[in-house]
């Protein structure tokens, strides 16, 4: 189903005093393209530089089909191209839905559907390979990563890409065929060649029907998982190597037999303890019963979290929108959904926390994120040392409509006001996309797209940026009139640990009535004598980061300590050298 509209919510690289190139009122917003017709379905990817890659799907020559457009932005939200982007890919027929991935050697590759055959029910699946400066690096409009034309045509479903840490990247693919849908696998290396059979791995065959394939790294190559026919849409998990074989035979190893199951969530699981994956889903779609659930996979396909999985939401209503995702500074896992348990009343976003034994750490059944009286949509997710961010879109906040985001510390106390930051002035009713980039610290930032300024008319692409202390563009003046102050003490865990010989170190400060609390951040080695006083003073409520030098101290364990007023709380960091 075509979606007409993507947000993207995942964490940014940048310094911590961005500049106001990124707008800082919901009413502006930085524009991508606003080029003439549509431009819509969005991806990005990180240019391992600070900045990132936006590539879309563009109309603006509907005369001869869509096209793939990209754009480059640096962290500060200034552009590298001309405005509304240069071409990837002007070629006849139409060509949509990219989907960007970043590569090891610093370029990007981007993946889309593609219709230039122009047989009956044909699409084909098409890469292409820029370096930072945005030229093409393979052959001019990319090359074919499946062919599917007579006297066998095919159309392509759904996909999913990975970086396959070599200079190539990894996809999967479910080819819709007579009424079947048939899952494949492939490889392209840094050069633009196809690596295994030029028809794929083949996961599935036949007269099946495969869906919602998602696909994460493993140590061998690739674990997929799918949802399959066989056993009324079961969940299966399968593991292609490096060279294009499966490790178990077709459709796969079974994990859950109970469907219908609705669509997956998959985030990387934590390979230290021996898990290849972890998988959420919903069971009941949004009838009454939709509950949600979670299992851990070993490499061998065998359950980790029970014999049968772990029950995230079993309070009657329909939940949707079920998204996972790892920490990046622990071997937790945070989930979020949108949450029907106001039966013919209204939905509720809710989210829940679980440790590498598939515990909840919050709340059982979640806890509340948002809940004003509106069926919320686009719901995203996505993390880094500060906690977790979650963005929607609603109309019925009383801040007004718009896309909406709020930053959930580990203790899943808010770091934001209550009711959460309003990013834009405009509802969008889209479907979500979520990147999940491996990065150390920043804030958030969203792409969407509506018929907004300047033309009016048709779909321009937009970008937002939000800091982690909740201020729009980054600002951190304290006076600035789109302040938004924590709720809650907070002192986050350092990060990097261990580290050498620097380390950041975030809190947070709630208004104390006073206006201001006096603040001490001090480090004591494992002995209790103080090494360092990094914050000694009156701080106005707010969300701030110091950063601590050892470069003069030895190896060692450490703790540093903030006293806010009333709150007191200490943490243990390693200074490795």
């Amino acid at each position: 189903m075509k979606i007409i509209y993507t947000i993207l919510l995942l964490v940014l690289l940048t310094m911590s005093f961005i500049k106001a190139q990124w707008k800082t009122t919901v009413e502006e917003n930085n524009i991508i393209s606003a080029a003439p017709a549509a431009q819509n379905y969005p991806s990005l990817a990180f240019d391992r530089k600070g900045g990132f890659f936006v590539a879309w799907t563009d109309s603006r020559n509907s005369a001869t089909g869509n096209d793939i457009y990209i754009q480059r932005f640096d962290s500060l939200g200034n552009t590298y191209f001309p405005d509304n982007g240069i071409p990837v890919c002007i070629a006849d027929g139409n060509q949509q839905y990219p989907w960007a991935v970043t590569t090891t050697d610093s370029c990007i590759i981007i993946f889309w559907y593609d219709e230039r055959t122009n047989y009956t029910n044909s699409t084909d699946l098409y890469a292409q390979k820029l370096d930072l400066d945005g030229n093409p690096l393979w052959d001019l409009n990319g090359v074919p990563v499946s062919q599917y034309n007579d006297p066998t045509p095919g159309a392509l479903s759904e996909y999913s890409v990975l970086s396959d840490n070599n200079g190539g990247a990894y996809v999967s693919w479910t080819r819709s065929y007579y009424g079947y849908g048939q899952l494949r696998a492939q490889r392209i290396d840094t050069n633009g060649n196809i690596m295994w059979d030029s028809t794929g791995a083949i996961l599935t065959d036949g007269a099946v029907d495969t869906r919602s394939p998602r696909m994460v790294k493993s140590p061998m190559g690739i674990s997929v998982v799918y949802r399959h026919s066989g056993g009324g849409y079961s969940i299966y998990f399968q593991i292609v190597d490096s060279t294009g074989n499966l490790k178990f035979p077709a459709p796969g190893k079974s994990i859950e037999v109970n469907g219908p199951q609705g669509p997956t969530s998959i985030t990387m699981a934590d390979t230290a303890n021996g898990e290849a994956v972890v998988i959420g889903w919903s069971v009941g779609g949004s009838g009454l019963d939709g509950n949600l659930f979670v299992q851990a996979v070993d490499t061998s396909g065998n359950n980790l979290w029970g014999d049968n999985h772990v029950v995230i939401n079993n309070v009657p209503g329909g939940h949707t929108e079920f998204k996972i995702i790892r920490s990046r500074t622990s071997s937790d896992y945070y989930l979020i959904w949108k949450d029907g348990r106001r039966i013919n009343v209204a939905y509720d976003i809710y989210a829940q926390k679980l440790n590498n034994l598939g515990q909840p750490q919050w709340t059982p059944n979640g806890i509340k994120v948002s809940g004003t009286p509106y069926t919320f949509t686009n719901t995203s997710i996505s993390t880094n040392n500060n906690g977790v961010y979650v963005s929607w879109s609603e109309t019925s906040n009383p801040q007004g409509p718009g896309i909406y985001a709020q930053r959930i510390n580990p203790d899943s106390s808010f770091a934001w006001q209550s009711n959460s930051v309003r990013l834009t002035d405009q509802f969008v009713n889209a479907g979500i996309v979520t990147l999940n980039p491996d990065i150390n610290n920043g804030g958030a930032f969203v792409i969407f797209s509506y018929a907004g300024p300047p033309s009016g008319t048709g779909e321009n692409l937009y970008a937002k940026y939000i800091g982690a202390n909740g201020l729009l563009g980054g600002v951190t003046l304290i006076e600035d009139e789109n302040y938004y102050q924590p709720n809650n003490f907070y002192l986050a865990q350092n990060y990097p640990n261990p580290f050498n010989p620097s380390t950041k170190i975030n809190f947070s400060i709630p208004n104390v009535g006073a206006g201001l609390a006096l603040s001490v951040l001090k480090v004591y080695d494992v002995l209790g004598n103080e090494v360092a006083t990094l914050v000694d003073e009156y701080r106005s409520a707010g969300s701030y980061e110091v950063e601590f030098d050892a470069s003069k101290l030895s190896s060692g364990v450490y703790f540093y300590r903030l006293q806010a007023g009333t709150y007191v709380q200490s943490k243990k960091m390693t200074l490795i050298k």
